[in-house]
């Protein structure tokens, strides 16, 4: 029979249910397939490939493979690499000579490679039809995915260690395969599952989610790095627990949620990520960027706040949440541990962002957002005004969509460069509460976030250039939420950072009032408070607001 499905594990589902029909033994059968191989099948174990390096012969799993499948590797070395020794092979790692030959006289016959799909799978079944009838009636009742993997591990891999943490982890994983393939809505017959895209990207964030709090050097810590060398798609290098793992944590995100298709950059260093990324054509390096949850950000703590961080990465993470211009990000090695961190677009150290292309893996679609039509309407049906209300310049480069919101597609003329002059039409509230302004530019029209237009008319007040980034605020306390009102006589200056050294971005009068989040720096020994203007955001003293 010819395989189907979506993906290696969705092939893998759908010929064992076709042939167990009984989806806890489907389960639990892949749960220690993944722990035995990471579902692939040209998995050479990883003890043969280092003893036979010692030997003065490198190979990897393809090459490896190749040899094996041209002969060059005979029968013989194949189920003896080395003189009176045996190891694993492909998924299932068959071991012994008498279980390997099998393998390899089947896919001789066959005329396939000693890895093709199809044919491991129908050894894997004639296995268990024929010298492990015991385990397949087990797999064909068993009433739970424990049970099922239980009997798998015992009986028909029988590893060296079969303790109860191991039995643990080997029904964890199946569970996973169940979670994944057997729930009843939004799934074939045969297992196969639908998602959305905004469910692929939470799925990613999520999976990371689940291990916050996990410490360097934890069970947990180790459980990050097996999914990472296990997966062998960054064979360069092998982590350890000294290690650090940041860009292991995002890449065994990717690889343990079956995406690393639309996420080519499973690496164990942060630049290698960003050139990989380049070369996929999924990087993206725009100020003024509003990420979406499941990308990929990455830092350079190097950068001094001026113009395009051009610099070298030093960390990354996977964005959790977005609302309006602030995110959260959940990160590994943040302290040693799994950890969140709360930014805003354009903050000082980001690097750029990593953004797969989630829509290519979605087998279920959201509700199509509008385009902008003839006469635009809110979703209330009132009418958007197409008259210039005032005009704005652009204070750094950013898409014009076409509707207000980053999940809708940009227009034909977007993106618009820094210190492009529009013309402001009107203002719409996006789905998470930002404000986008309706613009006109060169008789056409779209939307674009707020927070990157300025009036024409605060020119006056010198605002910040477009080369100028807000610093990122240090310190949060929730107390300190809330709004304020300004209260010199004078004014008060917003800028770029703490302190009266930092760009001035305008003056607010007095009077004015602002919107604080909780966050702050510190500059000899004042608090500054990270705030909302207007359409604005940067920093003024505390001593001159009063909360309202």
């Amino acid at each position: 029979m010819s395989l189907h499905g979506n993906s290696v594990e969705e092939r893998i589902w759908n010929y064992l249910y076709e042939k167990i029909g009984n989806k806890f033994g489907v389960a639990g059968l892949m749960g220690n397939l993944y722990a035995e191989s990471g579902l692939i099948f040209n998995r050479v174990e990883m003890l043969c490939l280092k003893r036979l390096k010692e030997n003065g012969k490198t190979y990897t799993d393809a090459t490896y493979t190749a040899d094996v499948d041209s002969g060059k590797i005979s029968r013989a070395e194949f189920l003896n690499p080395l003189p009176g020794k045996v190891y694993g092979y492909s998924i299932a790692q068959w071991t012994s000579t008498n279980r390997k030959a099998g393998l390899y006289d089947s896919a001789k016959a066959k005329g396939v490679s000693i890895a093709d799909e199809e044919n491991c799978l129908e050894f894997l079944l004639t296995e268990l039809n024929g010298s492990y009838k015991s385990v397949m009636s087990v797999l064909k009742n068993a009433k739970s995915v424990r049970e099922a993997s239980d009997i798998v591990l015992k009986k028909f891999e029988v590893p060296a260690n079969m303790g109860t943490s191991v039995q643990e982890k080997r029904a964890s994983y199946g569970q996973n395969y169940y979670n994944k393939y057997a729930k009843i809505n939004g799934v074939s017959s045969l297992g196969g599952n639908t998602m959305t895209e905004s469910e692929l990207r939470r799925k990613v964030a999520t999976w990371l989610d689940s291990y916050l709090g996990c410490a360097e050097g934890s069970a947990k810590h180790r459980e990050i790095l097996s999914i990472f060398n296990n997966s062998r798609l960054c064979t360069r290098y092998t982590m350890t627990v000294n290690d650090a793992w940041c860009a292991t944590a995002v890449s065994a995100a990717f690889i343990a949620c079956g995406l690393t298709s639309i996420f080519p950059c499973v690496e164990c260093s942060c630049n290698n990520m960003i050139t990989k990324a380049k070369n996929a054509g999924i990087w993206i390096e725009n100020d003024a960027y509003i990420p979406k949850v499941g990308d990929v950000i990455l830092y350079d703590w190097q950068d001094n706040g001026v113009g395009d961080n051009m610099g070298s990465a030093d960390h990354v993470g996977i964005v959790y949440s977005v609302s309006g211009n602030s995110f959260v990000v959940i990160e590994g090695n943040y302290s040693n541990t799994v950890k969140k961190r709360n930014l805003v677009v354009n903050q000082r150290y980001i690097r750029g962002f990593i953004a797969p292309k989630y829509s290519s893996k979605a087998t279920s679609s959201t509700p199509s957002t509008p385009s902008t039509p003839s006469k635009p309407t809110t979703s209330t049906s009132t009418k958007l005004n197409s008259t210039v209300k005032w005009k704005g310049t652009t204070i750094t480069e950013l898409n014009v969509r076409k509707w207000a919101g980053t999940e809708n597609a940009t227009c034909s003329f977007s993106p618009l460069k820094a210190n492009v002059s529009v013309d402001v039409c009107d203002s719409v509230k996006a789905k998470d509460g930002s404000t986008w302004y309706y613009i006109k530019y060169n008789g056409k029209y779209g939307f674009v976030h707020s927070s990157y237009v300025r009036s024409t008319s605060a020119s006056a007040s010198s605002p910040a250039t477009s080369s100028s980034k807000v610093e990122g605020a240090q310190n949060f306390n929730k107390a300190i939420a809330g709004t304020y009102k300004v209260t010199s006589s004078d004014g008060l200056n917003l800028r770029l950072g703490a302190g009266t050294s930092k760009g001035k971005i305008l003056a607010i009068p007095s009077g004015g009032t602002v919107k604080c989040y909780g966050y702050y720096n510190v500059s000899g020994g004042v608090k500054w408070y990270y705030v909302a203007y207007k359409t604005y955001t940067g920093y003024v003293s505390s001593q001159y607001l009063k909360k309202q």
